[in-house]
Order: C-alpha cells, then sequence, then structure tokens
C-alpha cells in the first residue's frame, strides 16, 4: 500500500484485548465489588471517571501502546461511559490503580504494570491478592515519589491511606473494603449496595401500597359521607313535603 494513502487511514484502537476479565470467579466478584463501590462513593462528582477492565490507549498512533486496569480512578475528567480511553485526547491519565493479582497476573503486576504506572505517573498503585497466594502481602499500596514508588505503610488500624480517594483500603475477612478515615464509616460493597437498592425500593413499594389503601379508605369514607348527607336531605325532604301536606289538609 502506498504509504501516502495508508497514512490518511485512521488508526483503529481496539475495544478489547482478547483477555478475560479476570481468571477466577473470585477475583471477578472483587474486580466487580470495588469499581461499584467507587462508582457509587463517587456518584455525585461529575469530574471524577471510575472504571475497570477498560482500555487506556498511552501512545498516540500506537494501538499497541495500551493497558486495562482492572480498577482505575482519574480526576479532573467528566464521569460517562466510554469504549476506550486516550490519554492524549483527554488530557489525563489515571490518578489511582487497583489491581487484582492473580497466578497468571502477579508478576506481571509487580514488574511491567509497575513501571509502566510510575513511567506514566499514576500517583497511587495498588494490589490486591484476594486469595492470599501470590503477594508479600494480602493488600499492598504505592506512592509516586518523583517518577519512583514507595510503599505505602499500613495506618495504626492496618489500612492503607489512599490520597487520592480520601479514603482508606482495608481487609476484613479476606475481603476488600473501602473505609471513610474520619469517620471509620464502611462503604457498602457492591453486593451490599444491591441489597440497599432492593430494601429501598421494597420499602417505597409499601409505602406506595400504604397511600393507596389510605387514598381507597379516603375515597370510600368520602363516598359514604355523601351517601348519608344524600339520604339526610332527602329525609329532610320528605318530612317537609309531609308537613306541607297535612297543612293542606287542616
Amino acid at each position: 500500500m502506498n504509504a501516502a494513502i495508508a497514512s490518511e487511514i485512521p488508526l483503529f484502537y481496539p475495544e478489547s484485548d482478547g483477555e478475560p476479565m479476570a481468571d477466577t470467579d473470585q477475583n471477578r466478584d472483587e474486580m466487580i465489588s470495588a469499581i461499584g463501590t467507587l462508582l457509587h462513593h463517587f456518584r455525585e462528582q461529575t469530574q471524577v471517571y471510575v472504571t475497570g477492565n477498560t482500555l487506556f490507549y498511552y501512545e498516540e498512533g500506537n494501538s499497541h501502546a495500551r493497558f486495562a486496569p482492572d480498577v482505575c480512578v482519574v480526576r479532573g475528567v467528566e464521569q460517562y461511559q466510554r469504549r476506550t480511553y486516550k490519554i492524549w485526547e483527554e488530557g489525563r491519565g489515571p490518578t489511582f490503580v487497583l489491581e487484582v493479582a492473580s497466578r497468571q497476573t502477579w508478576e506481571n503486576d509487580l514488574g511491567t504494570k509497575k513501571a509502566l504506572y510510575a513511567h506514566l505517573e499514576v500517583a497511587e498503585y495498588f494490589l490486591y491478592d484476594a486469595e492470599g497466594a501470590y503477594l508479600d502481602s494480602p493488600l499492598m499500596g504505592y506512592r509516586l515519589h518523583g517518577r519512583k514508588y514507595r510503599r505505602i505503610p499500613q495506618n495504626p488500624g492496618g489500612a492503607l491511606t489512599s490520597e487520592v480517594l480520601g479514603l482508606d483500603l482495608l481487609l476484613k475477612d479476606g475481603l476488600l473494603h473501602f473505609v471513610e478515615p474520619g469517620t471509620g464509616r464502611y462503604l457498602l460493597r457492591m453486593p451490599e449496595v444491591y441489597q440497599a437498592y432492593e430494601q429501598a425500593e421494597a420499602a417505597r413499594q409499601s409505602a406506595e401500597t400504604s397511600r393507596q389503601s389510605a387514598e381507597t379508605a379516603r375515597q370510600s369514607a368520602e363516598a359514604a359521607r355523601q351517601s348519608a348527607e344524600a339520604r339526610a336531605l332527602a329525609a329532610e325532604a320528605e318530612v317537609t313535603r309531609l308537613r306541607a301536606l297535612l297543612e293542606h289538609k287542616r
């Protein structure tokens, strides 16, 4: 193909790398839960983009320069659904990345990906070993200092603080939780979010049923009142008629 013609053909940036989301049900569930929890937490902040397993491209014109973080937050860009994320178009790269380590990925997570995220100036990088089988610690965090990552130390409660998120990351019973540092409040994990929505919807439906029942009762009472008034008026009219008749006979 002529080089001039080839240069005019737009470069195709695939929307999938052909890799599965996760290699175990547990890793997949933990990934989805973390994404859902952060989406719910930042739902009212329009300039915080939360995603996961989305392809990020970091070199214009190079469709191989890409990565797909398990959980990712970008501050300073609009929150809406994207098919892919091109850093040169958005003007900002990820500020927080969480990788769920697995048997197939943990070495790459600690090596190539960690180096790439440092190169791309991802402010914070966390790794979560949901199976507790691959990393020295099941939860590890790094914060960028200059061009290099430094390990984030545990706070007295055993959590790791994310300055980007304004949240603590903590393992409890082997599960990853996000916690508000000031209040100690645990953010709902995604299954709990679904449960809360279901309970809220059930309460709404119950309240609506009660409202409809009350309205039906009110309408029945009003109909009964109107019927009683009509009977009273009819009786009064009948009494008036009879009195008039008696007066006429006298």
